[in-house]
């Protein structure tokens, strides 16, 4: 991640994934219409069996290396370029996984499941449904907040209906894109790349 960015200390960006499957995260040349040398590529197959083990591909981004949250309270929104020509997946998102909402395991600092009173679901991140495009789009995510916020929680939580808010921007612990099929059966294939990611 840039090192001069802004509250942060030492970001890096991580390929994960879930349900036992192999993914593959290189830095490449990009397809046409990116001008730079390089863009972070994720590609792989997965087998969802539709028995609630939820495989899906991730590109995580860390701001900070030292489990502490990180503040993006100044910036008004994140952009970058997106492209999946080849991805089959039912679903792709954009999250953005603060503590109150992430298991402890995330990042090490996660409040999700502990001693919080009437919280969300672990993983119901605040997300931004993405695209199925062919050619490089440039995406461009305001940090509004009420109902009619850019982000919204996937599930809407169990207890209550909760907005993004301004104060979620003070507790960011990681910065999520991720192909997945979300329970759906069957064989799909993640490949999307990403770049140009900063904010504004």
């Amino acid at each position: 991640m840039n090192p001069t960015l802004t509250n942060s200390l030492k970001g890096f960006f991580l390929d994960g994934s879930y349900g036992f499957e192999t993914d593959s995260l290189t830095l490449a040349p990009p397809p046409a219409g990116d001008s730079n040398a390089y863009a972070a590529h994720l590609v792989g197959t997965y087998i969802d069996p539709g028995n609630k083990t939820y495989p899906a591909f991730e590109l995580e981004g860390f701001p900070r290396n030292n489990d502490t949250d990180y503040d993006a309270v100044s910036f008004n929104g994140i952009e970058f370029s997106w492209d999946c020509p080849n991805d089959t997946s039912p679903q792709r998102l954009f999250c953005l996984v603060t503590a109150p909402l992430a298991p402890t395991g995330i990042g090490g600092n996660g409040d999700c499941g502990s001693t919080m009173v009437g919280a969300e679901p672990c993983y119901d991140y605040f997300s931004y449904n993405l695209p199925s495009v062919t050619t490089w789009t440039s995406i461009n995510i305001p940090f509004t907040t009420g109902p009619t916020a850019a982000l919204a929680l996937q599930y809407q939580g169990t207890t209550t209906t909760q907005y993004f808010q301004t104060a979620d921007l003070t507790q960011v612990l990681q910065f999520l894109w991720t192909s997945r099929s979300n329970n759906k059966g069957g064989k799909y294939t993640c490949d999307f790349w990403l770049d140009n990611v900063q904010f504004y």
